[in-house]
């Protein structure tokens, strides 16, 4: 039972340990491009799709560079 408990704890400890380094700073990144996006379609739809097809395009960019 002891063993069972360790595992779970070791898991439980990188699971938390892989969110904070790995996928916590993507989440804020995003978070932060959808409020720049939805503050830019507040003042004007026009400028909102520029911003926003922008974004997808950096976006594409970045991800097309990381599969290489």
């Amino acid at each position: 039972m002891i063993k069972i408990a360790q595992a779970l704890k070791q898991f439980i400890i990188s699971f938390f340990k892989s969110l904070f380094t790995d996928w916590l700073d993507d989440f804020f990144i995003l978070v932060g491009v959808a409020i720049l996006i939805a503050t830019t379609y507040s003042i004007s739809t026009l400028i909102g799709n520029y911003v926003l097809g922008a974004t997808i395009f950096i976006f594409g960019l970045i991800l097309a560079k990381a599969k290489n």
